[in-house]
């Protein structure tokens, strides 16, 4: 359904458009191939466009925003306490796996 709606406001687009992955791309996604699938790209603007559900890590989700793909988070939302960015729902707490990562390393120093 998010495909047809981000579809209808663009003129001219393609789905699943497969390209050469990067090399990071290939750590953080644990590639068995170099190439990537994306699953949205505006072909006005060359934007791509990622739909997340909950298959994708919160680091991994972070990556798209760093690097220029738009992640489109679909179902159950949070917006994290901590850094303020948006991630799919994964437990009843507000944090993202991000921030609860980085906690339990401070912790792990001080003691």
């Amino acid at each position: 359904m998010k495909k047809f709606e981000l579809a209808w406001i663009t003129d001219s687009y393609i789905t699943e458009a497969e390209r050469k992955a990067t090399d990071e791309e290939i750590q953080i996604f644990k590639l068995r191939k170099p190439k990537k699938i994306v699953d949205f790209v505006d072909l006005i603007t060359m934007k791509e466009y990622e739909i997340i559900f909950k298959h994708e890590t919160d680091e991994q989700i972070q990556f798209y925003r760093n690097n220029g793909t738009i992640p489109v988070i679909v179902g159950d939302k949070i917006t994290c306490e901590n850094c303020r960015e948006t991630f799919p729902r994964r437990s009843q707490k507000n944090i993202c796996q991000i921030c609860r990562g980085k906690k339990n390393e401070n912790n792990k120093s001080m003691a």
